[in-house]
């Protein structure tokens, strides 16, 4: 990795069209400290629709998760996604926007407050991970920051065919209760 020709491969790979050569590539630039944030919004521009959402919220600190929202917002149709509760895996073709929100929803957890424009359309998806990852975001946001809106959507979760989002919702309007 010391030899100066793998600088050169990482940046060439990152310029890849080949999700396979490009994957290589981020993970090569990640070992030599290549900076990519930059990278990887200016292909999210391009490709919104890509597992690339994982790269731009792990390990983002504040200022960068609001920079990620405010892209998702822009670049992705989330509401699409809140077509109604059911016990859908979210694999293959047709999910792709699901698995975005995925990376979108799983990092939310440590930005409590943070984005209900996400958590809002995940309570309604179909795709069981996304109702999951949602109502965890919410578990950690203060009572005070649960607004009616948002209370309405986990009382909305009581008929979720899911029982550990049935739960979870449950539980975190019975914590909030305790403490309004």
């Amino acid at each position: 990795m010391a030899q100066p020709r793998w600088h050169a491969l990482a940046r060439e790979g990152l310029e890849s069209r080949d999700n396979a050569t490009h994957f290589g590539a981020m993970a090569v630039a990640k070992k030599l400290g290549i900076p990519l944030r930059e990278h990887i919004k200016e292909r999210l521009e391009e490709a919104p629709l890509s597992n690339l959402w994982f790269d731009l919220v792990h390990e983002a600190n504040e200022e960068q998760m609001d920079e990620a929202l405010e892209m998702a917002s822009r670049l992705l149709d989330l509401d699409a996604i809140a077509t109604g509760p059911a016990n859908e895996l979210g694999i293959g073709p047709g999910y792709q926007l699901h698995g975005c929100a995925d990376w979108l929803l799983q990092d939310l957890r440590r930005f409590p407050g943070k984005g209900w424009d996400v958590i809002r359309p995940a309570l309604r998806s179909p795709v069981i991970r996304n109702r999951n990852f949602a109502w965890k975001a919410l578990a950690e946001w203060p009572p005070e920051l649960l607004t009616n809106e948002i209370r309405q959507a986990l009382e909305a979760c009581r008929h979720d065919p899911n029982e550990d989002v049935r739960h979870g919702c449950a539980e975190i309007l019975s914590k909030a209760g305790e403490r309004s």
